[in-house]
């Protein structure tokens, strides 16, 4: 006999409704998926969600709905706003400046909108779900929504490959100088909700805190909400310096006009150190390089394979350096910390990220129907 209450067939729906966006939201024999909604949503905001699409609407295009169930209008709009601040949809100003709101998946979503505010059960169920689904479920369309650049100091070294032919050694769309040059004005910069959620389970580390950046409509979700603060390019190009110091690993929302960059390390970034439980993980990631070592300026002193974020780098019984092809994103972090210019960055391919969110949904939601045929 089954005990399922009416809330629980709200919550299955809301599953079911979020599993049908480009970004999956998979089922599990757990259920932790479900607990994850019951604790952000209440059951009147899943029955709203579950009216959002991925493509932003005004109220008036989400209200006639709502009508048929005689709710008003002023009801919708008060709820609708409460979704937007406690960050389970998207919504903010169109260039008509008309309110617009979507459905948001878990991530890139709703879970970066609880930085600042994520409880320990929020965490652990995070973490329960990336192990029991979610992590091969968005994985497995090799399709990133955030992509590998190489760190500033890398840049300078690139070589081409012999099988590659390209006039341009650094592909466009991949120098954060020129990439934060021709991005929006309006920039906000909040916590690492990745750092924040390892710290809630224990296994934090030392790494800075504030190294997220949202640009244009991003950035004013943040900053109207208290997610994040304002700042300008100048102040944004000084903390990405600092964090490329730090090691920290340059990935910016896979577009040719990014929403977001975010300061990304090994220990607690949910894509790196997910990635980093697979076999070649490399293959997950867009990234246009790879590092290479010069064997006789190599010392061996192992400072690339400590800072290594997706351990590529071991020192071999000749003392060393060796990169595994299979792992390394061309991040360039063991350029920069190579103090004997023994390891450079080397060109294999020219791949240019979509041109904007609504072209990357796309190709995500064309490889994720590939995909899953495959598997059927």
């Amino acid at each position: 006999m089954s005990t399922e209450t009416n809330d629980d067939i709200i919550y299955t729906k809301l599953r079911k409704h979020l599993d049908s966006f480009p970004i999956a939201y998979p089922k599990t024999e757990s259920g932790v998926e479900l607990e994850i909604l019951k604790e952000l949503f209440t059951p009147e905001h899943a029955k709203i969600a579950l009216r959002l699409r991925t493509i932003p609407q005004t109220i008036e295009e989400i209200y006639p709905f709502f009508k048929r169930k005689d709710k008003s209008l002023e009801w919708l709009q008060a709820n609708l706003s409460e979704m937007v601040k406690k960050g389970l949809i998207n919504g903010g100003k169109g260039p008509d400046g008309r309110m617009y709101y979507s459905g948001a998946p878990l991530a890139v979503g709703f879970f970066e909108y609880q930085v600042n505010r994520l409880t320990p059960t929020f965490a652990k169920n995070f973490a329960q779900y990336m192990d029991e689904g979610y992590r091969d479920a968005i994985i497995k369309t090799k399709v990133p929504q955030l992509r590998t650049i190489p760190a500033s100091k890398a840049v300078k070294t690139i070589v081409v490959d012999e099988k590659v032919d390209h006039k341009n050694l650094v592909t466009p769309f991949d120098e954060v100088e020129e990439l934060l040059a021709n991005a929006s004005n309006t920039i906000s910069l909040a916590n690492c909700v990745c750092r924040q959620t390892k710290e809630i389970l224990g296994k934090g580390c030392k790494h800075t805190m504030e190294t997220c950046f949202q640009f244009g409509g991003a950035a004013h979700y943040y900053i109207n909400n208290g997610l994040g603060k304002q700042v300008t390019k100048e102040e944004a190009l000084e903390i990405i310096k600092k964090g490329m110091k730090e090691g920290l690993v340059l990935q910016p929302s896979n577009t040719q006009k990014p929403f977001a960059l975010c300061l990304c390390c090994g220990d607690s970034c949910e894509i790196l150190s997910n990635a980093n439980k697979m076999e070649n993980p490399a293959q997950f990631f867009q990234t246009n390089y790879y590092a290479e070592v010069d064997v006789e300026k190599c010392t061996g002193c192992k400072l690339c394979e400590v800072k290594c974020p997706m351990h590529a780098a071991v020192i071999n019984d000749a003392k060393k350096s060796t990169i595994d092809l299979g792992r390394c994103i061309g991040c360039g972090v063991c350029v920069t910390v190579c103090n004997f210019d023994a390891v450079h960055l080397v060109k294999k391919g020219e791949a240019i990220p979509p041109e904007s969110t609504i072209d990357l949904y796309k190709q995500i939601a064309i490889a994720r129907a590939e995909s899953e045929s495959e598997e059927n």
